[in-house]
């Protein structure tokens, strides 16, 4: 009797072999989602990012106002007395919600490039698991606001861990925001980076 079997070479694999993986059409690399919002009630985010002018209102005032686009609105229009940065929190809200405020960058590249960095800096030292903005029409003509808001959410998304992002609608109207947020997918068409846009 003859005890050698032939294997079957036509099934035979190894322990080392990889199997093959099937293309289930789900694209490869980072996943990054931006949303366009009309409030923040269509938003799962607790930190939000604007712009203010120096004015007559005191940091307590805008907290007191019962919506974020309200908070950016009157941040922009009628101005908050300070001058440097802000950071408003209402510890009433669970979890609590976080308001940073900014003084708009002057039209300078050196200047405006050093303010993306600290502000970059301060979201990655607070770690958000989301991010929504707010660039008020009223203190940055429709390109520069494109422009910047395109600045900071690249930055953010090379540079930091958040995927998920969100852009107020205001007084923008969503086909402004929605073109700016088509021409950051473009730009990423060719990275490893997939970004998708939800309105």
């Amino acid at each position: 009797m003859n005890d050698n079997i032939i294997p079957d070479t036509k099934n035979q694999s190894t322990m080392g072999d990889s199997p093959i993986e099937p293309d289930l059409g789900i694209p490869s690399g980072r996943p990054i989602t931006v949303r366009i919002v009309t409030d923040e009630n269509e938003a799962d985010c607790n930190f939000w990012v604007g712009l203010f002018k120096n004015g007559p209102l005191k940091p307590s005032t805008i907290m007191d106002l019962p919506s974020i686009p309200e908070m950016f609105v009157e941040a922009a229009a009628r101005g908050v007395t300070d001058t440097s940065p802000l950071m408003l929190t209402d510890s009433y809200s669970v979890p609590p919600k976080y308001l940073y405020l900014l003084p708009t960058p002057r039209n300078d590249f050196r200047e405006k490039v050093i303010w993306i960095s600290e502000l970059v800096k301060t979201i990655k030292s607070l770690a958000p698991k989301s991010c929504g903005f707010y660039l008020a029409p009223g203190l940055l003509d429709q390109d520069n606001c494109d422009e910047l808001i395109q600045q900071i959410l690249r930055e953010l998304i090379f540079n930091s861990e958040i995927n998920d992002f969100y852009l107020l609608i205001g007084e923008h109207g969503l086909n402004a925001v929605l073109n700016s947020a088509i021409k950051l997918k473009q730009e990423f068409d060719h990275d490893k980076i997939n970004l998708f846009i939800f309105h």
